[in-house]
């Protein structure tokens, strides 16, 4: 059951291996309690962004401000990856990093960016629409599975606990799959979430491990 509903993922909604990059210069802020330190982004999805910086930030936790669409957008990230490179004969390092936490207005205003989409007219509907196939694969999922997905996720603070007869805030998302020694196939797939935090929604990315019988791991 649990193999057809993900294969079913997979042919309806597409294997999202990863999501979109895109590759596009726009300026980020490092930014440290009154410090700003400018640095310049080279690539952005939804799930992170690489920027370059002549000074190698310390910590593995950044705040950051990005300008996209002349829209600032301002996220905690985690660093993923640092390497040496040349920008214009110029020593700079690289820096990849995941987001941790994002307002979901913009983390939509990124993918829309990302996408070459337009800004919504009808930000509901459009949404509502968006959102319809990946409810659809959510709902097939047996309600343990559901379940155990949703409670993982209200306990971390990434989601805004559903009310009765309601559908979660979340999109799921096929990674991959692969079969263990004993035969069982397990799904590695990616949950976006939001949480209303002070006022403001967030949006947040976890994975999970889902195999045939129906167990669900956390990805840490």
């Amino acid at each position: 059951m649990i193999n057809d509903i993900i294969r079913w993922v997979s042919e309806k909604i597409g294997d999202r291996r990863s999501y979109p990059r895109k590759t596009e210069r726009f300026a980020v802020t490092l930014v440290s309690g009154s410090t700003r330190k400018p640095a310049t982004g080279v690539e952005i999805s939804a799930n992170g962004l690489v920027f370059l910086t002549k000074e190698l930030p310390a910590g593995k936790e950044l705040n950051l401000a990005m300008t996209i669409r002349n829209r600032e957008i301002r996220a905690r990230v985690a660093v993923k990856r640092t390497e040496k490179a040349s920008a214009g004969g110029t020593p700079v390092h690289r820096i990849a990093c995941t987001f941790m936490g994002i307002a979901a207005d913009d983390w939509d205003a990124i993918v829309r960016f990302v996408n070459d989409e337009p800004e919504p007219e009808n930000k509901a509907l459009d949404e509502l629409k968006a959102r319809r196939k990946e409810d659809d694969a959510y709902r097939l999922l047996p309600l343990r599975v559901q379940n155990r997905l949703v409670n993982i996720l209200v306990s971390s603070n990434r989601l805004e606990p559903p009310h009765k007869d309601q559908l979660p805030a979340l999109r799921l998302h096929l990674i991959g799959t692969h079969r263990e020694p004993d035969g069982t196939q397990v799904h590695r797939v990616n949950v976006h979430s939001r949480k209303l935090i002070d006022d403001q929604w967030y949006a947040f990315d976890t994975q999970f491990l889902i195999d045939s019988r129906g167990n669900v791991q956390e990805v840490k």
